[in-house]
């Protein structure tokens, strides 16, 4: 299911994108990275968005968050 959301969603990819670059990162430096990195693109991130992505590559495997620090990584 990882890699059809890889191939598929632009947001799926760019979010694993931008933590693979910059990890360990918080929810709000990734949110500020990842809206960067999409400001000319059709697609765009928000708070919501960035969780709801962040859920479904924690469930699938792809990356893990550390509770106590509220960082991400892959």
């Amino acid at each position: 299911m990882s890699d059809i959301l890889d191939t598929r969603s632009p947001h799926y990819r760019a979010f694993l994108d931008t933590i693979e670059k910059e990890h360990p990162i918080s929810l709000n430096e990734l949110l500020e990275e990842l809206k960067t990195e999409s400001e000319f693109s059709s697609y765009k991130f928000n708070q919501t968005s960035v969780e709801v992505v962040g859920d479904w590559a924690e469930r699938l495997g792809r990356i893990h968050r550390n509770a106590f620090l509220g960082h991400t990584t892959p």
